[in-house]
């Protein structure tokens, strides 16, 4: 018989450990729930650049482990963590009990974690923050911006972020979901949910999702599927299809963020062969919105890039081009854009 689920978890627990990941207990005001966040605070001390990393529905902060490495060993200060039910942070619990209650992981309770976490950190008073938010997290990143504005936060970085995708029935949102979990939480998670991949058009599907096969994104599979095996709420999201519309039908809070938070900059980075956040309409769609608020130039605070040959995760499948964007915006002094 082999070791138990608990047994699993606590193995994996110590291995993240050891690899430098630290866990912390946190409470939620607004969401009234209590649980232990998986996070990881690496690079340089004494550095004055803070970059936070923002996972999507579907990972981790796994998903940026290339990036994060690379900025920490050039002497960044880099955080990236869990959400509640997502990798190694286990679904929390709301007087006593475990929090199963999907209806409760909502925008809000994702970026008070957020919230939360540079509070219990001291991180929240750090001189120049950069947010880097990727699909769904880029449109949890906007709405962090809008509920805080914390005026330190100087640069934002879009992976292809979620936010201008039209309205989808329950059932095309719920299949975009567990299809992408076929790249961030590995085929067991995916098989829990809609069962195995067997049509030619579910195998074109995982392609439009991880078009290249890396080394990178391989590992990353294995090891979330892992996770995934252990932590119930990763397969039990993907069914909250009205969380996903909730989070994506976002064009007001991102017009507010543009027009009022002018100081900071924005790099948008898109996968041009990505179909789940798709160039068109969604990057066009964020375009339009920088360009009405913003105006449209080359010091207008907002740049888009387009990688070619990589779906939707292309920090996975692009690590040497956009670690490169990455350390050039990084690099960039900032400008505050006039009224």
């Amino acid at each position: 018989m082999g070791p138990s689920r608990q047994e699993k978890f606590e193995l994996q627990k110590a291995a993240a450990i050891q690899n430098g990941s630290k866990f912390v207990r946190v409470s939620l005001a607004q969401s009234q729930v209590t649980g232990e966040l998986h996070y990881k605070l690496d690079g340089e001390e004494a550095s004055k650049q803070l970059v936070v990393f923002i996972h999507g529905i579907g990972g981790g902060m796994l998903h940026f482990r290339e990036q994060m490495t690379a900025l920490a060993s050039s002497g960044y200060r880099v955080l990236g963590l869990d959400f509640f039910g997502r990798g190694l942070s286990l679904p929390p619990t709301k007087t006593g009990n475990m929090c199963s209650n999907l209806s409760l992981y909502d925008a809000h309770m994702h970026i008070e974690q957020i919230h939360c976490l540079l509070h219990e950190l001291q991180l929240l008073d750090f001189p120049d923050i950069t947010l880097c938010g990727f699909s769904m997290g880029g449109a949890i990143c906007m709405r962090f911006l809008d509920e805080y504005a914390l005026p330190n936060i100087k640069k934002v970085v879009l992976f292809s972020p979620a936010g201008m995708l039209d309205p989808m029935p329950i059932i095309s949102c719920f299949r975009c979901c567990c299809l992408a979990c076929v790249c961030s939480c590995g085929i067991n998670c995916l098989t829990s949910c809609l069962g195995s991949i067997s049509t030619p058009q579910e195998e074109d599907d995982r392609k439009a999702f991880h078009v290249m096969d890396t080394p990178v994104a391989d590992e990353m599979v294995r090891c979330t599927a892992e996770y995934a095996e252990v932590n119930d709420l990763q397969t039990a999201v993907f069914k909250s299809a009205a969380k996903v519309t909730e989070l994506v039908q976002s064009s007001v809070i991102v017009s507010r963020v543009l027009k009022e938070q002018r100081k900071i900059q924005f790099l948008f980075i898109w996968a041009q062969e990505d179909q789940y956040v798709p160039v068109v309409p969604s990057m066009d769609r964020y375009q339009t919105l920088c360009a009405r608020e913003r105006g449209d130039g080359e010091d207008c605070g907002y740049r888009f890039e387009v990688l070619e040959k990589c779906g939707h995760c292309s920090m996975l499948e692009a690590t040497e081009r956009v670690n490169d964007l990455l350390f050039a915006f990084l690099n960039e002094k900032n400008n505050e854009i006039e009224e």
